[in-house]
Formats: C-alpha cells, sequence, structure tokens
C-alpha cells in the first residue's frame, strides 16, 4: 500500500495513447488565444520547475548536462557569455569590493548588450569565413588580408 499521495491506481496509464480530439471551430479568436496564452504559460511553469528540480538536485552539474542535451535536440551550440560567479569574483579580486546587486546591473546595462551584439557579429562573421573557406571560395592569404583590415577597422572606432 502506498501511503504517499499519489497511489499506484491513481492514473490508469493503459489510456496513456488515447487521443483527445477537441473541437475548436465554436470558439473565438479570442478565446483561442487565451487557450495559447494558458498552455504556453503551463509550458512555462513546467520548464522552469524541472530547471529548479535539476538545479536543486545535482547543481551546476545538472545545468552543463542540460546545455548538453538542448544543443544535442536542437543542434545548436551554446555558449555562457557571462556569469554572475565570475563578474562578483573579478570585482572581489580587482577591486575587493562585493557588490550584491551588480549582476542585475550588469544584465540590465548597455555594456551587456553591447557584449551580446558583438559576440553575435563575431560569431555570424567567423561562420561566413568558415564557409567561404569551405567552399574554397577564400584563401588563406584572403583571410590574413581581411583579418588584418577588420583589425585596422576597430582602430578608428
Amino acid at each position: 500500500m502506498n501511503d504517499g499521495f499519489f497511489s499506484d491506481d491513481m492514473f490508469d496509464w493503459e489510456d496513456d495513447d488515447d487521443e483527445i480530439e477537441v473541437s475548436t471551430d465554436e470558439l473565438s479568436q479570442e478565446e483561442l488565444d487565451d487557450i495559447d496564452e494558458a498552455w504556453m504559460l503551463h509550458r512555462k511553469r513546467q520548464i522552469n520547475a524541472f530547471v529548479k528540480a535539476a538545479y536543486e538536485n545535482d547543481g551546476v552539474g545538472a545545468m552543463t548536462e542540460l546545455l548538453l542535451a538542448i544543443e544535442n535536440q536542437t543542434n545548436w551550440r551554446l555558449e555562457i557569455i557571462a556569469d554572475k560567479s565570475g563578474l562578483e569574483s573579478m570585482t572581489f579580486h580587482m577591486y575587493d569590493a562585493f557588490e550584491p546587486d551588480l549582476w542585475e546591473h550588469f544584465i540590465n546595462s548597455d555594456d551587456y548588450r553591447e557584449m551580446v551584439y558583438d559576440v553575435t557579429n563575431v560569431s555570424n562573421r567567423k561562420a561566413q569565413i568558415f564557409v567561404e573557406k569551405y567552399l574554397g571560395l577564400r584563401t588563406t592569404f584572403n583571410s590574413r588580408v581581411a583579418y588584418a583590415l577588420r583589425r585596422v577597422a576597430q582602430l578608428f572606432e
């Protein structure tokens, strides 16, 4: 006997494969929008609950596994461009200071937005260079000249 909240016979697992058909023909666009909004909120809460439980269970290790799973599922490559502990450590070691609101100020700053833009811009440019090299449209010499010109241009920004 199960003394917990859930009992073994609480759900009829045999019917899991049955599809539920719901007709939305008689619903207004506003009602359909409300259903979509409710579904998105439900999904967001489920994901946030899962991430919170995973972090509480295994900390950074779980988050690393989650990021790897996202990369594998989506064929994305994710890069962490900033982290709170790194920013706090740098501030403490360089300036012997601790600012509890530093992270929130940083992620809401123009400097952060500029950094994200720069990282995105460099990533896109490097991907373009790779494709050109891969397709044989760019030689090593051309790459070096283009790189040198970009570096000179950055001096005048």
